[in-house]
């Protein structure tokens, strides 16, 4: 919780959002209130907007994890973590990245029209669509940690070429 917000702001906050998710049909608000960290918004009347940017930034945050994986690199996270996806879990996962890129791409568009509407059909498509990504997420991010554990590899130099 925002220890700046009083208990009061807290609650207009909700009956901001409560309201809007009559208008447009989000999601109740007690579940997206932590994932999308309602308490730690700015009250600057744009809820929406703010909305808009904690999942643009949670897209960013997932495109980032993924990516290596898609398009590998020389980084040593890159190179390491590969090793432990099969190419048809690498096909999959790129089919996860399109999906990642269609709804970071429509958020590029909301930004040419900052309009309710426009900002809560980004926000539907997302929660829409991030149910099942979210699993799908789940279970390469797991994979990728799991990687980690294993010592497999134990030198640098045998995760391949170093430059």
């Amino acid at each position: 919780m925002n220890k700046d917000k009083s208990k009061e702001a807290l609650e207009k906050d909700k009956a901001v959002y409560d309201a809007y998710s009559a208008k447009y049909g989000f999601p109740r608000y007690d579940s997206v209130s932590t994932f999308l960290e309602l308490s730690c918004l700015d009250d600057d009347g744009l809820l929406l907007m703010s909305i808009k940017k904690k999942l643009v930034e949670k897209l960013k945050q997932y495109i980032e994890i993924i990516d290596p994986i898609v398009h590998p690199d020389t980084s040593v996270t890159s190179m390491y973590e590969g090793r432990f996806f099969s190419d048809e879990e690498k096909n999959s996962i790129f089919k996860l990245y399109r999906q990642l890129m269609v709804l970071f791409r429509k958020s590029d568009l909301t930004y040419l029209d900052e309009s309710d509407d426009v900002n809560a059909a980004f926000i539907n498509d997302f929660f829409g669509s991030f149910g099942s990504l979210r699993k799908e997420l789940e279970s390469i991010i797991q994979k990728q940690k799991d990687s980690w554990e294993k010592e497999e590899i134990t030198k640098i130099e045998d995760i391949g070429y170093l430059g």
